[in-house]
């Protein structure tokens, strides 16, 4: 043990020579790390939060520019009552020229939907809450600036009869065809009311008055 302890010193003293005398030493051997023989163990990847569906429009499919479910403008009033489904009050001074028929009971505010008929026929449907998506994303509460984007190159704005300083915003369907989507507005520019419907009922601005 001793002469290896020597051994190795006079290898030290051997290369301080070389080094003082400006030989370079060779540089140290350095062995490779050891391999860890132990397998690596990938991390369990993090689960993926679910997506959020978006928000449905529960009305999709219903209200539209063909009608209201299955009745279709055009149709008589006992397909709007069944496609209603629940009670329906008939409602005008002149029912057979131009009646609205209203839910029964009425809500505490407004009339939340009404659908009138001309001639008997579904002429249109009009519309003063929240509740109730136009096609497209119009609602109560929608603005002017947010109609014209979701509507943008198929809808007028115009003034209001009535309201001064309210508009008058009609769209047209993306399909074609002479059905109308009119929204009326404040003198903020926020929608009060909207109505679907075809001519000439839908241009009715007084209603059945």
């Amino acid at each position: 043990m001793m002469k290896q302890i020597a051994g190795v010193a006079s290898l030290a003293m051997l290369s301080l020579g070389m080094a003082a005398c400006g030989e370079r030493a060779p540089p140290p051997t350095v062995d490779p790390p050891l391999q860890d023989s132990t397998p690596a163990v990938n991390p369990e990847p993090m689960p993926t939060p679910p997506m959020t569906p978006p928000a449905r429009n529960e009305d999709e499919g219903v209200i539209g520019f063909h009608g209201f479910g299955p009745a279709r403008f055009g149709d008589n009033e006992e397909a709007v009552r069944m496609a209603w489904g629940r009670p329906l009050a008939l409602s005008g001074s002149e029912p057979e020229f131009c009646a609205y028929l209203l839910p029964d009971p009425r809500p505490p505010t407004g009339v939340a939907i009404a659908f009138m008929l001309v001639d008997g026929k579904l002429a249109r449907y009009d519309i003063d809450s929240e509740r109730y998506v136009a096609p497209g994303g119009g609602r109560v509460g929608s603005s002017v600036d947010q109609l014209e984007q979701l509507y943008e190159g198929r809808i007028s704005v115009g003034p209001h009869k009535y309201v001064e300083g309210g508009k008058v915003l009609i769209a047209t369907p993306p399909e074609g065809g002479d059905a109308r989507l009119v929204f009326e507005t404040n003198a903020q520019g926020v929608v009060q009311t909207w109505r679907i419907g075809v001519p000439p009922g839908v241009y009715y601005v007084e209603g059945c008055s």
